[in-house]
């Protein structure tokens, strides 16, 4: 798995003398051969989703890392956006750790400061829990007078109260399907051509899954 910390690391592929696949996200590598999510297209289909629920004005909470997964789904939200000619500035931003307890304290932070946005994309399902209860207990209703989505489809999701509206993408699959890539490379023992073969780079496409949020 390519940790989110060590992205501006150059890793030299090409020396390690062992079968190797990664997950989660890519790297510039040639030799790197990858299973991921289109992590700026979760950005897409949630900039989307809002515009269909009929809001105008958007927000961001993201993770306070430099990762690709955030800085992917950020890109991916705002060119949505500005392509439905709807702003985004600086206000529309905001960024905190990825737990419930820092999104609650950043987003009634937020509020005190005057936050006003119609439609909200959070960076993952546990952070948006957060935001709920923090709008909640500012009397803000969600999602009479703002739409929240989170990110992951996490099981707690789909039973929160009310029911998130998050993007989910397919992470069985990619665990299993880059596993089963992974253990035909260490048994295949014909040569660089066969292993070349067998290597795939494999993007997963993720869905919005609208429930009450």
């Amino acid at each position: 798995i390519a940790p989110a910390n060590y992205l501006s690391r150059e890793w030299d592929f090409a020396r390690i003398n062992v079968p190797h696949i990664q997950i989660v996200r890519p790297w510039k590598a040639k030799e790197a051969h990858y299973f991921i999510s289109d992590t700026m297209q979760s950005g897409v289909l949630a900039a989307e989703g809002l515009i269909a629920m009929g809001r105008k004005i958007m927000a961001y909470l993201g993770f306070d890392l430099a990762t690709s997964c955030n800085n992917d789904r950020q890109v991916g939200f705002v060119k949505t956006l500005k392509k439905a000619r709807l702003p985004f500035n600086e206000n529309s931003l905001r960024t905190c750790e990825s737990s419930s307890e820092l999104a609650y304290e950043a987003m009634k932070t937020w509020i005190n400061d005057g936050f006003n946005a119609e439609g909200l994309f959070v960076y993952n399902d546990m952070m948006a829990f957060g935001v709920l209860r923090a709008l909640s207990d500012a009397g803000i209703r969600v999602p009479e007078d703002v739409s929240v989505i989170g990110h992951d489809d996490i099981e707690v999701a789909s039973c929160f109260v009310p029911r998130l509206t998050t993007i989910q993408t397919p992470k069985h699959r990619l665990g299993y399907e880059s596993a089963e890539a992974l253990l035909k490379l260490i048994r295949t023992n014909k040569g660089d051509l066969m292993v070349k073969r067998l290597a795939q780079n494999v993007i997963y496409e993720p869905i919005l899954l609208v429930r009450e949020t």
